[in-house]
């Protein structure tokens, strides 16, 4: 007698699973979307028996791929290469007959070639943002590099709010006030 085995029985359909650990989170829609699946947990509402705590909701939500938004890269390298050339020109424009640099503040010579500390924005560039490349808002004062100066740069932003207000820089209200009338200008043709 040749041994046989049994018929294998039909397969029994799958009721479909709920999603526990190790689901795959993305599956296709019939128009060929990805769709991505998720578990939401259901709000606790203590008058709704039919939604228990530890319940959850499956919903699904299209996947769109965001389109990357411009890094602020080639903007930020944009706004230092005018800063640069804006920096050049005053370096160029404000000098004495011999040709030399001094600090607005305190006095003290400033070496050549030029430093980015040895410009200050007198309106921060941060608060008065259409003020950052215009020459009026630009201070020439030392930074701690310069031999025999006061780092008036990094008083100006550091220092002690007394000392910030009786400095040359700061004391000529006329100045700030015109720069602050130059914004509002600015601003309202904006």
């Amino acid at each position: 007698m040749v041994f046989r085995p049994d018929p294998k029985p039909p397969k029994k359909e799958k009721p479909p699973k709920q999603y526990v650990r190790g689901f795959k989170p993305y599956k296709r829609s019939p128009s060929g979307k990805r769709i991505l699946v998720r578990r939401k947990k259901r709000k606790y509402h203590p008058v709704d028996k039919e939604y228990p705590r530890n319940s959850f909701d499956i919903y699904e939500m299209s996947v769109k791929r965001k389109a990357k938004a411009q890094t602020p890269q080639k903007r930020i390298e944009e706004q230092f290469k005018n800063q640069c050339h804006l920096f050049d020109s005053i370096w160029s424009k404000r000098r004495d007959e011999d040709g030399n640099h001094y600090c607005e503040n305190c006095g003290v010579f400033l070496p050549s070639p030029s430093r980015a500390g040895y410009f200050h924005h007198i309106l921060k560039k941060g608060s008065f943002r259409l003020l950052r490349l215009r020459e009026e808002n630009i201070a020439l004062v030392c930074d701690c590099f310069v031999p025999n100066g006061k780092d008036c740069h990094g008083l100006f932003h550091y220092g002690l709010k007394e000392a910030i207000e009786a400095s040359k820089v700061y004391s000529d209200t006329e100045r700030i006030k015109s720069l602050k009338e130059l914004s509002k200008k600015l601003a309202a043709e904006r």
